[in-house]
This record gives C-alpha cells, sequence and structure tokens, in this order.
C-alpha cells in the first residue's frame, strides 16, 4: 500500500545495490559466502517496518523468512508506492542506491569502512539525508531543481560539493536553495571519510 514504510537495512562484508523497482513491497536477492539474512515484517495503521539483516542463526516464524547463498551482494527492490524511511547500517563493503523513482522521507546511514554512492529524486517537498561514517568514500547525487542545504560535523574529511555555495555559518547550499519548491537536507559525520555532493 502507499503507507509509510520503514526499512532498516544492515550487514557486514556486504555489497549492496539498488536499481529496480518490485510489485511487491520489498524485494532482494541474496549471494553470500556464508551466514544468513532474515527478513522481518511488522505492520500498523499508518506504517510498514520492514527489518533486512545478517544474521548468525537461522529463525523462522510468522512473519520471517531466512534467505541462504554463496558471495557478498544484495541486489534489493522495492515498492515505488510508499513513502520510505530508511535506517540503513553497514559495518563494512559497499551500498549503491539508485532512489530517483522512490519517494524518500528520510535517509539515515551508519558506516564503518563502507562506501556509500546514493542518488536521490525530487518526490517529496523535504528529503533528509543523514551520514555517520568513518574511514569511507560518500558520494551523493542530489537534482538540479532541488535545493540542497549541506551541514557538515567532520574531522580530516575531504569534501567537494559542485555547485554549491559556502555559507557564513558553515553551511553549504546550492544558489536555487531559497526559492526551489523541493529541498534536500544533507548532515554529514565522518572522520577519514571522502564526502562528494554533485548535481545531476
Amino acid at each position: 500500500s502507499a503507507k509509510k514504510t520503514v526499512l532498516n537495512l544492515s550487514g557486514g562484508g556486504t555489497s549492496f545495490k539498488l536499481e529496480n523497482t518490485t510489485d511487491s513491497l520489498f524485494d532482494a536477492s541474496v549471494v553470500k559466502r556464508k551466514g544468513e539474512f532474515s527478513l522481518a515484517k511488522t505492520t500498523t495503521d499508518s506504517t510498514n517496518t520492514l527489518t533486512f539483516k545478517m544474521n548468525s542463526s537461522r529463525s523462522n516464524s510468522k512473519n520471517k523468512w531466512s534467505f541462504n547463498a554463496g558471495t557478498s551482494k544484495v541486489n534489493v527492490r522495492l515498492n515505488t508506492q510508499p513513502m520510505w524511511e530508511m535506517n540503513l547500517k553497514l559495518g563494512a563493503g559497499d551500498l549503491n542506491f539508485d532512489l530517483t523513482k522512490y519517494k524518500i522521507r528520510t535517509l539515515n546511514f551508519d558506516g564503518g569502512a563502507a562506501d556509500l554512492k546514493i542518488k536521490v529524486g525530487q518526490l517529496l517537498p523535504i528529503t533528509d539525508l543523514k551520514i555517520k561514517t568513518g574511514v569511507s568514500n560518500v558520494e551523493i547525487s542530489v537534482p538540479k531543481a532541488s535545493g540542497c542545504r549541506i551541514k557538515t560535523h567532520t574531522g580530516l574529511a575531504s569534501k567537494d560539493f559542485k555547485g554549491f555555495v559556502k555559507k557564513d555559518d558553515g553551511y553549504y547550499e546550492t544558489p536555487n536553495f531559497n526559492t526551489s519548491k523541493n529541498k534536500i537536507f544533507i548532515n554529514l559525520d565522518g572522520g577519514l571519510a571522502s564526502f562528494e555532493v554533485d548535481t545531476y
């Protein structure tokens, strides 16, 4: 349904990729070396909550399924109807999500030595991205038509924000931030990370 959906996704030593849509709420093809992933779903009147994570032991019960496979790669597909809130946690590995077809209200990423590449669309008036990472490469693409503001809390991180203007208060903004109908807010927190934000 079109109700709000929360996706909690986590794994270690795994490559996650999202490119295609699905008529189901959530679909994943898992190929990995060892261990397994589990998917749990809970539903209330207003919200679906999906938890997809790597487990150390098998657990099968109502509304819970296990997936077995052989290399560390997961291809994810999502439904385009809901408004999505994403909580993504990755110890090591990489995550590549093309989210241009989805209504993304919030995306929280917490990563260690993980590489992140995401591309967001402009299907909602406000989108919040909160990225916290250690030794990582982070690449974010946002639409030129959307206004975007970046706030950083970084140590020795390198920053490359193409098309953004640094403001006196320390924020970075696109020139059209105040006039754009849709706005994207990005909060970056990292140590030795490399952050790159670009427009398309």
